[in-house]
């Protein structure tokens, strides 16, 4: 009997400690709760005003010469340079001579073949004057006015059939265009500028033997530059020729461009298109990298804020009584490190600070 009442006694002892000790728990639990809930979180915010945006691509890329020629030989001679020197860096203007090859080969060879057809001509004069009398005046005055020293002129035009077959039998109309093209090779021992540019690369010196297919050099046009960029497909609705582009020098200076080509083709690997930037700026050159900034729309009632403070694509955390509140916006716009929204009100209060855990209701303390 005593043992059982021993038992009763402490076991009552222990559900009065168990009791007692669970209190003490619980009223702990609450207390880290209360603090939980009452704790507050600094935050930076920027102050929502609407306005017009516009979505932009940084891109960059490697500015180019507009017209680039490569200078390469026709002809074998030995070089006989202008006054000019063929220089890197060396300056000419459209229609100089940027090189001429020792000519007076084929510049004999030429006046013996006009010569050659001059005594074609006198040696079917009487036959015209004959058998096509009407004809004889043209072809006597072609005669006299024939000069071995200056290009040969057009033909005078046949009136017959007959008359062209006797032409071609006597070998006139042969001889005309092989002086023609003996012409044509003596020009090319003189290579002409085809627009104002600057030497950029020289392989040859003076009294060099050129061969045909020598490549000489190059020649580029140092007033007109084109810069090659690459965007993503899905922007190439929204850029068109003339549009302006902003490129930015490496002393942070910027000119002005515009869009001169737009490539149709989309690249299968990259799914990019080719775009071409066309500037005059004195302060491009040829080799140069540029920074380029295309603007390829305008976003009304919008407002633009960090790509990292865009939670599951759509959700922006904002302040409201000094709590967090989520806000749903609408992506207008996804830049490299920028997003444009709309679905802000004007005056929202945008958290910038990353908060780990943010949830919606919890306190915060806006801060400068």
């Amino acid at each position: 009997m005593k043992r059982t009442i021993i038992s009763v006694v402490a076991g009552l002892i222990l559900l009065a400690v168990t009791y007692f000790l669970s209190g003490l728990i619980m009223n702990s639990g609450d207390e880290i709760v209360a603090k939980a809930v009452t704790a507050e979180e600094n935050v930076e915010v920027t102050i929502v005003k609407n306005s017009t945006n516009d979505a932009t691509l940084n891109l960059n890329s490697i500015v180019q010469s507009e017209n680039k020629v490569q200078l390469i030989s026709e002809v074998t001679g030995i070089i006989d340079f202008t006054n000019i020197r063929f220089k890197k860096g060396q300056k000419f203007k459209r229609g100089q001579t940027i090189i001429k090859i020792n000519s007076d080969e084929a510049e004999a060879f030429l006046r013996q073949s006009r010569s050659q057809f001059q005594n074609q001509i006198a040696s079917v004069l009487a036959d015209i004057k004959i058998d096509y009398p009407d004809n004889y005046q043209k072809w006597e005055e072609y005669f006299l006015n024939f000069d071995i020293e200056n290009n040969i002129a057009e033909l005078p035009k046949q009136s017959t059939n007959n008359e062209t077959f006797f032409l071609t039998g006597r070998g006139i109309i042969s001889s005309y265009y092989g002086v023609k093209s003996a012409e044509e090779r003596l020009n090319k021992y003189k290579i002409i500028a085809p627009f104002d540019g600057v030497i950029s690369t020289s392989f040859v010196e003076n009294g060099t033997m050129a061969r045909a297919g020598l490549i000489l050099g190059e020649f580029i046009n140092s007033d007109s530059f084109e810069i090659e960029v690459n965007i993503p497909s899905e922007y190439k609705p929204f850029v068109t020729n003339d549009k302006e582009v902003y490129i930015k020098l490496a002393d942070d200076s910027s000119v002005i461009g515009k869009i001169n080509r737009i490539n149709n083709n989309v690249n299968r690997e990259t799914q990019t298109v080719s775009v071409f930037v066309k500037s005059k700026s004195k302060k491009l050159s040829d080799g140069m990298y540029v920074d380029l900034i295309l603007s390829l729309k305008s976003i009304d009632n919008s407002f633009k804020i960090s790509r990292s403070m865009i939670k599951n694509d759509s959700i922006v955390h904002t302040v409201e009584s000094m709590a967090v509140k989520n806000k749903i916006v609408n992506p207008e716009f996804f830049g490299d490190n920028y997003a444009i929204v709309s679905g802000l009100d004007d005056g929202d209060m945008v958290i910038q600070t990353q908060i780990p855990e943010i949830f919606e209701g919890m306190k915060v303390k806006i801060i400068d």
